[in-house]
């Protein structure tokens, strides 16, 4: 088995140049730390200059393309931290991993599943809910997403970035939620749980709520 997590850095224009003395480590730093935990392998990370990522995201958004390649989204015209780096690495790598378990995406209640474990692994490295973790979520809005766990036909950007109907970052603020309450009583980090069966996250909620 080829075990490489390998780096590639799409900088032919140059608009990555400034933060390459942040993007080097922060990634030696991540795939360090997955290494360990994830025992995460065979993943490539390409670094590529785009405007999508604003300021309330810290400059940077990552996208995970199955089980063996995550791409950065980097914007080189915010002051990038190295730990924004190094946290959204950690996010999407799970992601990665449990992709060699489960398939992203097959219904709305696996995915907040997927997306609320990354985002936990993203705390539990830095020490603070990532902002999209905190959303002030309805309870109306929280019964909608439970009747539609099953839907196969979710619409990933209402769930995921709001909508006139659904607040912004719902899904990733209930999946964080749901995984935390879980974690706590198992006792187990999300590293641990990369892949475990949503089922058993989705019905403790339903046990306890």
């Amino acid at each position: 088995m080829r075990p490489s997590i390998n780096i590639h850095i799409a900088n032919s224009t140059g608009k990555l140049d400034n933060l390459l003395d942040r993007i080097n480590p922060a990634f030696y730093e991540a795939k360090k730390t997955v290494e360990k935990e994830l025992k995460a392998n065979q993943i490539d990370v390409v670094f590529i200059y785009s405007p999508f990522p604003q300021a309330e995201m810290g400059g940077v958004s990552g996208s995970s393309r199955g089980p063996n390649l995550v791409l950065m989204w980097i914007n080189s015209d915010f002051n990038i931290s190295h730990e924004e780096l190094y946290l959204t690495l950690l996010h999407e790598i799970h992601h990665c991993i449990r992709q060699r378990t489960y398939k992203y995406g097959v219904n709305l209640g696996e995915t907040i599943v997927y997306e609320g474990l990354a985002t936990l692994y993203e705390e539990e490295h830095g020490g603070n809910k990532p902002v999209y973790a905190k959303a002030k979520i309805k309870k109306s809005e929280i019964n909608k997403a439970v009747k539609n766990f099953k839907n196969e036909k979710y619409s990933q950007s209402e769930w995921f970035f709001g909508s006139s109907n659904i607040t912004k970052w719902f899904g990733y603020t209930f999946g964080y939620n749901l995984c935390e309450a879980y974690s706590k009583k198992v006792g187990k980090k999300a590293a641990e749980l990369v892949d475990i069966d949503p089922s058993l996250i989705i019905g403790y909620y339903s046990q306890t709520n």
